[in-house]
C-alpha cells in the first residue's frame, strides 16, 4: 500500500481497519520527516480480505484530500 499525499500538506496520516473494525495499521507522518508525503507499508491480511482504509492530511488552503493512493499485489 502506498498513499502519497499533497507535498505542502503538514501532516499524513492512515489507518488501516479489517472487517470487523479492527485497528490493524497505521502510520503518521509530518512535513520534515525523511519520508515526508509518502507512506507506505507491507500488510497480509490474516482474518479477513475486507479491509476499510482511512487517509487523511492536514492543508490549510486544500480542504479536500488531495493524493494518490496506490494498492499494490505482489505476485510470484
Amino acid at each position: 500500500f502506498v498513499f502519497i499525499g499533497d507535498i505542502t500538506s503538514k501532516l499524513y496520516e492512515v489507518r488501516m481497519y479489517d472487517w470487523n473494525e479492527r485497528q490493524v495499521v497505521y502510520k503518521k507522518n509530518q512535513w520534515g520527516d525523511v519520508d515526508g508525503n509518502i507512506i507506505n507499508y507491507d500488510y497480509i491480511p490474516r482474518f479477513s480480505e475486507y479491509h476499510m482504509i482511512k487517509p487523511v492530511q492536514v492543508n490549510k488552503k486544500k480542504k479536500l484530500l488531495c493524493g494518490y493512493v496506490l494498492l499494490l499485489k505482489k505476485v510470484k
